[in-house]
């Protein structure tokens, strides 16, 4: 199965908060995108800075500065975020030699739910989600 850890839900709301922002010219500060989403304030800096070094958001130094995105939300896919945070999705480990055929349709299946749950985050992107959050559209992936 995969598993998707909460440094990773807090990346993907954390580039939802900055991608509703992104009309506002100012930077966000990190006080606010963690109050807005929930997020630890000492946890969200060492997550944006990841984003930063995989080029989805964008930092400005100084007294006026914070963070914006470097990107489209509609360019923004959901496994890339999860990928800058927690490195890429990976399959199910085989567990070991397949011995009977009960064990090999276990296999079969979660090579299945791994595919289908790898596509589905490929194909969403933040904007999708941020269009969903806000009753724009429609949740298609469920």
């Amino acid at each position: 199965m995969i598993k998707i850890s909460a440094k990773a839900e807090y990346a993907i709301l954390a580039v939802m908060e900055l991608s509703m922002r992104k009309e506002n010219p100012e930077p966000s500060k990190i006080k606010d995108i963690a109050k807005a989403q929930g997020i630890p304030e000492k946890y969200l800096v060492q997550i944006l800075i990841q984003l930063q070094r995989a080029d989805f958001v964008r930092s400005i130094r100084g007294a006026r500065g914070g963070y914006n995105l470097a990107k489209d939300p509609t360019e923004i896919r959901v496994a890339d975020v999860v990928a800058a945070v927690d490195g890429p999705i990976k399959a199910p480990s085989k567990r070991g030699k397949q011995q009977d055929k009960a064990r090999a349709l276990l296999c079969g299946l979660w090579d299945e739910v791994y595919k289908r749950t790898s596509n589905c985050l490929n194909d969403i992107t933040i904007a999708h989600l941020v269009a969903q959050y806000l009753g724009t559209a429609q949740m298609y992936y469920i």
